[in-house]
């Protein structure tokens, strides 16, 4: 079960970084549960929103006990947005 959408724009705000500054080379994203890919959605969001490139600026680290979630995750932000990803499945 997917979040709200706006609990996930709640929570990608909440990461304390002030991406509008961004100085870092890239931000790594940890997704503990990836499920849908929801909440990396709503924070590759807020990273077009101030103005960066996700393909350049973000890595994230897709983890879910179900291995199809996190292969498919890991395929669509890849392979359609050009996001690198590392996904890991299982306990």
């Amino acid at each position: 079960m997917s979040l709200p959408p706006e609990l996930r724009e709640l929570m990608a705000q909440l990461n304390g970084l002030e991406l509008e500054t961004l100085d870092k080379p890239f931000i790594k994203l940890n997704e503990p549960c990836s499920g849908t890919g929801a909440m990396v959605l709503a924070f590759v969001k807020r990273i077009l929103a101030a103005g960066h490139n996700p393909a350049y600026k973000l890595w994230v680290h897709c983890i879910d006990f179900d291995s199809r979630a996190s292969r498919t995750v890991n395929f669509w932000f890849s392979s359609q947005n050009n996001i690198r990803t590392r996904s890991l499945s299982g306990i």
